[in-house]
Protein backbone atom coordinates (compact mmCIF):
# COMPACT_ATOMS: atom_id res chain seq x y z
CA UNK A 1 0.00 0.00 0.00
CA UNK A 2 2.95 2.31 0.05
CA UNK A 3 4.80 4.21 -2.97
CA UNK A 4 7.19 1.99 -4.74
CA UNK A 5 9.58 3.40 -7.46
CA UNK A 6 10.17 0.28 -10.27
CA UNK A 7 12.65 1.55 -12.59
CA UNK A 8 12.71 0.55 -16.16
CA UNK A 9 14.65 -2.63 -16.62
CA UNK A 10 14.40 -3.83 -13.24
CA UNK A 11 14.68 -6.99 -12.25
CA UNK A 12 12.66 -8.95 -9.32
CA UNK A 13 14.01 -12.68 -8.93
CA UNK A 14 10.89 -14.79 -7.40
CA UNK A 15 12.28 -17.62 -7.04
CA UNK A 16 15.15 -16.24 -5.35
CA UNK A 17 12.46 -14.68 -2.81
CA UNK A 18 10.51 -17.59 -1.99
CA UNK A 19 11.28 -19.71 1.14
CA UNK A 20 14.24 -21.90 1.05
CA UNK A 21 13.92 -25.35 0.16
CA UNK A 22 10.79 -23.88 -3.07
CA UNK A 23 11.11 -25.90 -5.66
CA UNK A 24 9.23 -25.18 -8.86
CA UNK A 25 10.02 -26.56 -12.53
CA UNK A 26 9.20 -24.03 -15.97
CA UNK A 27 5.69 -26.07 -16.72
CA UNK A 28 4.65 -25.35 -13.22
CA UNK A 29 5.57 -21.52 -13.09
CA UNK A 30 4.30 -20.70 -16.60
CA UNK A 31 1.10 -23.35 -17.39
CA UNK A 32 -0.23 -23.90 -13.78
CA UNK A 33 1.40 -21.15 -11.02
CA UNK A 34 -0.10 -22.34 -7.57
CA UNK A 35 -3.87 -21.47 -8.34
CA UNK A 36 -4.27 -23.30 -11.69
CA UNK A 37 -4.32 -20.39 -14.27
CA UNK A 38 -0.74 -19.84 -14.44
CA UNK A 39 1.89 -16.46 -14.23
CA UNK A 40 -0.26 -13.66 -14.45
CA UNK A 41 0.90 -9.92 -13.49
CA UNK A 42 -0.83 -6.62 -12.31
CA UNK A 43 -0.81 -3.41 -10.96
CA UNK A 44 -3.05 -1.15 -8.71
CA UNK A 45 -3.12 2.61 -8.45
CA UNK A 46 -3.83 3.97 -5.50
CA UNK A 47 -3.71 7.52 -6.33
CA UNK A 48 -4.87 8.15 -9.79
CA UNK A 49 -0.65 9.23 -10.94
CA UNK A 50 0.08 6.82 -13.13
CA UNK A 51 -3.29 6.98 -15.20
CA UNK A 52 -2.69 5.98 -18.82
CA UNK A 53 1.31 4.37 -18.04
CA UNK A 54 1.62 1.32 -19.48
CA UNK A 55 3.29 -1.51 -17.43
CA UNK A 56 5.44 -4.05 -19.19
CA UNK A 57 6.61 -7.28 -17.48
CA UNK A 58 8.72 -9.83 -18.94
CA UNK A 59 8.71 -13.30 -16.98
CA UNK A 60 12.32 -14.97 -17.79
CA UNK A 61 14.03 -18.04 -16.89
CA UNK A 62 17.69 -17.42 -16.49
CA UNK A 63 20.21 -20.49 -17.73
CA UNK A 64 22.18 -22.11 -14.90
CA UNK A 65 25.25 -24.54 -14.74
CA UNK A 66 25.39 -28.28 -14.16
CA UNK A 67 26.61 -28.76 -11.09
CA UNK A 68 30.59 -29.49 -11.50
CA UNK A 69 33.85 -29.11 -9.66
CA UNK A 70 34.08 -25.98 -11.28
CA UNK A 71 31.36 -24.25 -10.08
CA UNK A 72 31.47 -25.77 -6.65
CA UNK A 73 29.17 -28.40 -7.31
CA UNK A 74 26.46 -25.94 -7.67
CA UNK A 75 23.58 -25.68 -9.82
CA UNK A 76 21.77 -22.38 -9.37
CA UNK A 77 25.35 -20.43 -11.06
CA UNK A 78 23.74 -18.12 -13.96
CA UNK A 79 25.14 -18.59 -16.93
CA UNK A 80 23.97 -14.98 -18.19
CA UNK A 81 21.73 -16.19 -20.49
CA UNK A 82 17.74 -16.46 -20.41
CA UNK A 83 14.68 -16.65 -22.73
CA UNK A 84 11.80 -15.12 -22.07
CA UNK A 85 8.94 -17.15 -21.27
CA UNK A 86 5.96 -14.21 -21.38
CA UNK A 87 5.25 -10.82 -21.76
CA UNK A 88 2.36 -8.96 -20.02
CA UNK A 89 1.35 -5.30 -20.33
CA UNK A 90 -0.91 -3.73 -18.04
CA UNK A 91 -2.67 0.01 -18.70
CA UNK A 92 -3.41 2.03 -15.50
CA UNK A 93 -7.22 3.30 -16.16
CA UNK A 94 -8.03 6.88 -15.74
CA UNK A 95 -11.00 7.09 -12.96
CA UNK A 96 -14.35 6.82 -14.09
CA UNK A 97 -15.67 10.52 -14.90
CA UNK A 98 -18.79 11.47 -13.78
CA UNK A 99 -21.64 12.91 -16.76
CA UNK A 100 -23.74 15.24 -15.66
CA UNK A 101 -27.00 15.90 -18.04
CA UNK A 102 -27.63 19.29 -18.68
CA UNK A 103 -31.33 20.51 -20.29
CA UNK A 104 -31.13 24.44 -20.31
CA UNK A 105 -28.83 26.90 -19.21
CA UNK A 106 -29.87 27.49 -15.53
CA UNK A 107 -28.73 23.91 -15.21
CA UNK A 108 -25.87 24.72 -17.27
CA UNK A 109 -25.27 27.14 -14.78
CA UNK A 110 -25.58 25.39 -11.97
CA UNK A 111 -23.60 22.57 -12.81
CA UNK A 112 -20.35 24.69 -13.85
CA UNK A 113 -21.11 26.69 -10.45
CA UNK A 114 -21.28 22.84 -8.68
CA UNK A 115 -17.76 22.04 -9.76
CA UNK A 116 -19.03 19.85 -12.42
CA UNK A 117 -16.33 18.66 -15.24
CA UNK A 118 -18.39 16.49 -17.91
CA UNK A 119 -22.08 17.78 -19.18
CA UNK A 120 -23.78 15.87 -21.69
CA UNK A 121 -26.26 18.54 -23.15
CA UNK A 122 -29.67 17.64 -24.20
CA UNK A 123 -30.99 19.53 -27.71
CA UNK A 124 -31.37 22.99 -27.42
CA UNK A 125 -29.60 26.28 -27.57
CA UNK A 126 -27.43 27.37 -24.72
CA UNK A 127 -25.14 30.56 -23.48
CA UNK A 128 -22.06 30.56 -21.55
CA UNK A 129 -23.26 31.37 -17.86
CA UNK A 130 -20.70 33.71 -16.06
CA UNK A 131 -20.06 30.60 -13.86
CA UNK A 132 -18.10 29.25 -16.56
CA UNK A 133 -15.48 31.27 -16.55
CA UNK A 134 -12.07 30.18 -15.48
CA UNK A 135 -13.07 26.43 -15.40
CA UNK A 136 -12.09 23.54 -17.90
CA UNK A 137 -15.07 21.20 -18.60
CA UNK A 138 -16.14 19.62 -21.35
CA UNK A 139 -19.15 20.27 -23.42
CA UNK A 140 -21.02 17.31 -25.16
CA UNK A 141 -24.36 17.09 -27.52
CA UNK A 142 -26.30 14.17 -26.06
CA UNK A 143 -27.47 13.11 -29.16
CA UNK A 144 -23.88 12.89 -30.87
CA UNK A 145 -25.66 15.00 -33.71
CA UNK A 146 -23.92 19.12 -33.69
CA UNK A 147 -27.09 20.68 -35.01
CA UNK A 148 -29.07 19.61 -31.48
CA UNK A 149 -27.12 21.63 -29.42
CA UNK A 150 -26.29 25.10 -30.54
CA UNK A 151 -23.98 27.55 -28.06
CA UNK A 152 -25.27 31.61 -29.45
CA UNK A 153 -22.17 33.56 -28.37
CA UNK A 154 -23.22 36.68 -26.49
CA UNK A 155 -21.14 39.59 -26.75
CA UNK A 156 -20.45 41.99 -23.76
CA UNK A 157 -19.06 44.87 -22.54
CA UNK A 158 -16.81 47.75 -24.20
CA UNK A 159 -13.48 45.77 -24.26
CA UNK A 160 -11.49 44.92 -26.93
CA UNK A 161 -12.99 43.98 -30.36
CA UNK A 162 -15.74 47.06 -29.44
CA UNK A 163 -17.32 44.72 -26.93
CA UNK A 164 -18.10 42.25 -29.99
CA UNK A 165 -16.33 39.23 -27.78
CA UNK A 166 -18.20 36.69 -24.90
CA UNK A 167 -15.86 37.13 -22.18
CA UNK A 168 -18.23 34.67 -20.22
CA UNK A 169 -15.20 31.98 -21.01
CA UNK A 170 -12.04 34.42 -19.82
CA UNK A 171 -9.63 32.37 -18.87
CA UNK A 172 -11.07 28.70 -19.47
CA UNK A 173 -10.16 26.14 -20.77
CA UNK A 174 -12.90 23.88 -22.78
CA UNK A 175 -13.23 20.96 -24.91
CA UNK A 176 -16.77 21.13 -26.92
CA UNK A 177 -17.99 18.22 -28.78
CA UNK A 178 -19.92 17.89 -31.43
CA UNK A 179 -21.96 21.00 -31.13
CA UNK A 180 -22.58 24.18 -33.04
CA UNK A 181 -20.97 27.67 -31.86
CA UNK A 182 -23.11 30.12 -33.36
CA UNK A 183 -22.32 33.72 -33.62
CA UNK A 184 -23.83 37.08 -34.66
CA UNK A 185 -21.85 37.85 -37.48
CA UNK A 186 -20.20 40.72 -36.16
CA UNK A 187 -16.41 41.38 -37.24
CA UNK A 188 -14.90 40.35 -34.32
CA UNK A 189 -17.69 37.84 -32.70
CA UNK A 190 -16.37 34.62 -30.72
CA UNK A 191 -14.74 34.29 -27.30
CA UNK A 192 -12.24 35.95 -25.88
CA UNK A 193 -8.83 34.83 -24.19
CA UNK A 194 -9.79 31.37 -23.63
CA UNK A 195 -8.12 27.79 -24.91
CA UNK A 196 -10.08 25.26 -26.45
CA UNK A 197 -10.67 21.89 -28.33
CA UNK A 198 -13.69 21.70 -30.89
CA UNK A 199 -13.96 17.92 -32.07
CA UNK A 200 -16.41 17.22 -35.04
CA UNK A 201 -18.28 21.07 -34.05
CA UNK A 202 -20.15 23.30 -36.30
CA UNK A 203 -18.65 26.93 -36.47
CA UNK A 204 -21.10 28.86 -37.79
CA UNK A 205 -20.81 32.60 -39.04
CA UNK A 206 -17.80 35.04 -38.16
CA UNK A 207 -15.35 33.41 -35.85
CA UNK A 208 -12.63 35.66 -33.54
CA UNK A 209 -9.72 33.99 -31.68
CA UNK A 210 -8.83 36.64 -29.71
CA UNK A 211 -5.74 35.53 -27.52
CA UNK A 212 -5.15 31.81 -26.43
CA UNK A 213 -5.03 28.87 -28.04
CA UNK A 214 -7.74 26.43 -30.22
CA UNK A 215 -7.73 23.59 -31.62
CA UNK A 216 -10.32 22.49 -34.61
CA UNK A 217 -10.78 18.77 -35.42
CA UNK A 218 -13.03 17.42 -38.13
CA UNK A 219 -14.91 20.47 -37.97
CA UNK A 220 -17.42 21.77 -39.91
CA UNK A 221 -16.60 26.01 -40.47
CA UNK A 222 -19.53 27.95 -42.31
CA UNK A 223 -18.57 31.50 -43.33
CA UNK A 224 -19.80 34.39 -45.13
CA UNK A 225 -18.91 38.03 -46.30
CA UNK A 226 -16.00 37.48 -43.90
CA UNK A 227 -13.29 34.98 -42.27
CA UNK A 228 -12.36 33.16 -39.41
CA UNK A 229 -9.78 35.57 -37.90
CA UNK A 230 -7.02 33.79 -36.06
CA UNK A 231 -6.13 37.24 -34.23
CA UNK A 232 -3.74 37.28 -30.97
CA UNK A 233 -4.50 33.66 -30.66
CA UNK A 234 -1.33 31.99 -29.88
CA UNK A 235 -2.15 29.03 -31.58
CA UNK A 236 -4.42 28.01 -33.80
CA UNK A 237 -4.66 24.50 -35.39
CA UNK A 238 -7.02 23.16 -37.95
CA UNK A 239 -6.78 19.58 -39.02
CA UNK A 240 -9.46 18.04 -40.96
CA UNK A 241 -11.77 20.53 -41.45
CA UNK A 242 -14.02 21.84 -44.05
CA UNK A 243 -14.84 25.37 -45.29
CA UNK A 244 -18.27 26.40 -46.50
CA UNK A 245 -17.11 29.97 -47.66
CA UNK A 246 -17.89 32.87 -49.94
CA UNK A 247 -14.26 33.13 -50.81
CA UNK A 248 -12.80 33.87 -47.45
CA UNK A 249 -11.78 31.37 -45.44
CA UNK A 250 -8.72 32.40 -42.70
CA UNK A 251 -7.04 35.53 -42.09
CA UNK A 252 -4.03 35.36 -39.71
CA UNK A 253 -3.15 39.13 -38.18
CA UNK A 254 -2.42 40.34 -35.37
CA UNK A 255 -4.09 43.77 -34.09
CA UNK A 256 -1.10 45.43 -32.16
CA UNK A 257 -0.31 42.03 -29.97
CA UNK A 258 3.02 41.26 -31.03
CA UNK A 259 3.00 37.49 -29.64
CA UNK A 260 4.39 34.55 -31.38
CA UNK A 261 1.83 32.86 -33.49
CA UNK A 262 1.56 29.47 -34.78
CA UNK A 263 -0.62 28.08 -37.17
CA UNK A 264 -1.03 24.67 -38.56
CA UNK A 265 -3.57 23.72 -41.34
CA UNK A 266 -3.94 20.08 -42.25
CA UNK A 267 -5.82 17.51 -44.37
CA UNK A 268 -8.70 20.85 -44.42
CA UNK A 269 -11.23 21.39 -47.71
CA UNK A 270 -11.86 25.03 -48.63
CA UNK A 271 -14.67 25.19 -50.72
CA UNK A 272 -16.00 29.22 -51.85
CA UNK A 273 -18.80 29.90 -54.10
CA UNK A 274 -17.45 32.69 -55.89
CA UNK A 275 -13.84 34.84 -55.80
CA UNK A 276 -13.52 37.65 -53.13
CA UNK A 277 -11.46 40.08 -52.71
CA UNK A 278 -9.81 42.86 -50.23
CA UNK A 279 -10.93 46.13 -49.79
CA UNK A 280 -8.05 47.12 -51.68
CA UNK A 281 -8.47 44.62 -54.46
CA UNK A 282 -6.34 41.43 -53.57
CA UNK A 283 -7.76 38.38 -54.65
CA UNK A 284 -7.97 36.28 -51.29
CA UNK A 285 -6.14 32.93 -50.69
CA UNK A 286 -7.59 30.09 -48.33
CA UNK A 287 -5.03 31.15 -45.64
CA UNK A 288 -3.91 35.36 -45.63
CA UNK A 289 -1.78 36.44 -43.70
CA UNK A 290 -1.05 40.06 -42.88
CA UNK A 291 2.06 40.93 -41.08
CA UNK A 292 2.15 44.25 -41.72
CA UNK A 293 0.98 44.99 -37.30
CA UNK A 294 4.46 43.13 -36.20
CA UNK A 295 4.85 40.25 -33.98
CA UNK A 296 6.10 36.75 -35.78
CA UNK A 297 3.78 34.13 -37.46
CA UNK A 298 4.70 30.58 -38.40
CA UNK A 299 2.11 28.48 -40.84
CA UNK A 300 2.69 25.00 -40.81
CA UNK A 301 0.77 22.82 -44.19
CA UNK A 302 0.39 19.42 -43.88
CA UNK A 303 -1.31 16.18 -45.68
CA UNK A 304 -3.92 17.20 -48.57
CA UNK A 305 -5.19 20.17 -48.20
CA UNK A 306 -7.86 21.07 -51.27
CA UNK A 307 -8.57 24.44 -52.15
CA UNK A 308 -11.43 25.55 -54.32
CA UNK A 309 -10.27 27.34 -57.85
CA UNK A 310 -12.29 30.73 -56.42
CA UNK A 311 -9.70 30.77 -53.85
CA UNK A 312 -6.60 32.81 -54.91
CA UNK A 313 -4.16 29.17 -53.80
CA UNK A 314 -3.70 27.82 -50.44
CA UNK A 315 -2.10 30.65 -48.81
CA UNK A 316 -0.89 34.35 -49.04
CA UNK A 317 0.90 37.09 -47.34
CA UNK A 318 -0.59 40.31 -48.01
CA UNK A 319 1.43 42.38 -45.94
CA UNK A 320 4.69 41.94 -43.41
CA UNK A 321 6.38 39.18 -44.99
CA UNK A 322 9.39 39.86 -43.15
CA UNK A 323 7.37 38.68 -39.84
CA UNK A 324 5.94 35.63 -41.86
CA UNK A 325 7.35 31.83 -42.15
CA UNK A 326 5.63 29.37 -43.65
CA UNK A 327 6.61 25.38 -43.94
CA UNK A 328 10.28 26.59 -42.70
CA UNK A 329 10.15 29.08 -45.43
CA UNK A 330 10.07 33.24 -45.60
Amino acid sequence: TADQLIAANDEIRLVANMASGFSVNWEELCLYGNDGIGFRCGAVDLTGVNAGTTLTVELRIYETEEPSAANGNSHNVETGEYITIGVFTYTFPYPAEEITSVANDAELAAALANGKTNLSLANGTYHMPAAAKGKVFTVSSASGNADDVIFEVVPGGQGEAGGQLDYNLDGSNVCFNKVTVKTNSQLYAGYARLEATYNECVIQNTFNLATGKAVFNNCEINITNEYLRVGGASKAEFIGCTFNTDGRAILVFQDGTQVAQTVLVKDCTFNATAPANTWNGIHVAAVSYDGSQGGTYTVTFEGNNVVDSDFNGLWQVKAGAENVTVNGLN
